[in-house]
């Protein structure tokens, strides 16, 4: 869902298929580099983050609709689901 949302936002302001694909890819790919260094995840974020930026913009935008929180309720539905799954296999057995 994330990757299919960046690249169709990508292509909403003006990016073709291919390019916008490109963009998702090469973004997410950059991040994971980041990310392997062994800095805290905050950090990296901080340190991609230029005062009034396109990121902070980005960034503003993903916390006023709550992206955080959303994330966090698709890990917990995704967990409970995950042990009624157990559950159900364990009834069979």
């Amino acid at each position: 869902l994330f990757l299919e949302a960046s690249q169709a936002a990508a292509q909403s302001v003006g990016l073709d298929e291919v390019a916008a694909r490109e963009l998702v890819l090469k973004t997410v790919a950059g991040a994971v580099q980041q990310a392997q260094s062994g800095d805290a995840f905050g950090t990296l974020r901080e340190r991609v983050t230029s005062k009034h930026g396109t990121t902070e913009a980005a960034l503003a935008q993903l916390d006023a609709a709550r992206t955080a929180q959303a994330l966090k309720d698709a890990v917990a539905a995704a967990c409970t689901r995950a042990e009624a799954i157990s559950r159900e296999f364990a009834q069979q057995a």
